[in-house]
């Protein structure tokens, strides 16, 4: 399965596979683009209605945003940013840091200096 489809920096969601051939990001359950199936799970964010990416946050801060009162309907499909908006009403209006959760290349980059 090829995770890398270059022409969206953004990954594909769990359940979903790059077609090498068209570039393009396939639910496995129904054979739909991704971002066209209406049941891909990761596909949607419920509060902006754009695209969403696959990642996560620890249970404890999900809960504080998405579950203040110990709420136990299913919980709402965000996108990063709008779960941010959430924490920040919230009252976690806090600096956010990205990183990968694993990378199959190390990074090597540095950052250019100013001298």
């Amino acid at each position: 399965m090829n995770t890398e489809n270059k022409s969206d920096p953004v990954a594909p969601a769990a359940g979903s596979v790059t077609d090498p051939h068209f570039d393009k990001t396939f639910c496995m359950e129904c054979g739909q683009l991704a971002e066209e199936c209406k049941g891909h799970p990761e596909a949607k964010c419920d509060d902006c209605g754009g695209r969403n990416v696959v990642w996560f946050a620890p249970n404890d801060l999900w809960n504080k945003v998405c579950r203040p009162d110990g709420e136990t309907a299913a919980d709402p499909m965000l996108c990063p940013r709008c779960f941010i908006l959430r924490a920040i009403k919230a009252g976690i209006d806090v600096v956010w840091r990205v990183s990968p959760d694993s990378l199959n290349e190390k990074l090597s980059h540095t950052a250019p200096t100013t001298t």
